[in-house]
C-alpha cells in the first residue's frame, strides 16, 4: 500500500516538474524582460515607478515578458509564475503580475496569492 502511494506521488512530481522547470527565475526587481520588448531606458524608468509604487502601497506589481509560454495556456502560466515568484501574500490578493507573451500574442493580468 505504501509503495503504491509513494509511486503515485513520484508520478505526480514528475508530471509537474517539467512545467515548473520551464518557468523563469524571479528577477531582482519588479521587471523581467525575457522577450526583449523594453529598451534599457524604459526598463530603468518602469523599474523606478514600480519599485516606488510597491514600496508606497505595500502591494506587489510585477511585469514579465517571456519568450514563449512553452505550449501552456497563458492563464495557468501566469498563475504558476506568480506563485513561484511569491508575488502577493497569503492574507490578501495584494500581488499582481502583468504577463506578456509576444510569440503567442497573449497578455494576462493575474491577481496572485
Amino acid at each position: 500500500m505504501y509503495r503504491w502511494i509513494a509511486a503515485l506521488w513520484l508520478a505526480v512530481l514528475f508530471a509537474v516538474s517539467p512545467v515548473l522547470a520551464k518557468l523563469p527565475e524571479r528577477p531582482a526587481g519588479p521587471i523581467l524582460d525575457q522577450a526583449g520588448l523594453l529598451t534599457p531606458a524604459q526598463q530603468v524608468d518602469l523599474n523606478g515607478k514600480l519599485t516606488a509604487f510597491n514600496d508606497r502601497t505595500g502591494r506587489a506589481l510585477v511585469v514579465a515578458t517571456v519568450k514563449s509560454l512553452d505550449g501552456q495556456e497563458v492563464q495557468p502560466y501566469a498563475n504558476d509564475l506568480g506563485r513561484k515568484w511569491g508575488i502577493g501574500d497569503e492574507k490578501s490578493d495584494s500581488g499582481v503580475l502583468l504577463l506578456v507573451a509576444p510569440a503567442e500574442r497573449k497578455v494576462w493580468i493575474a491577481s496572485v496569492r
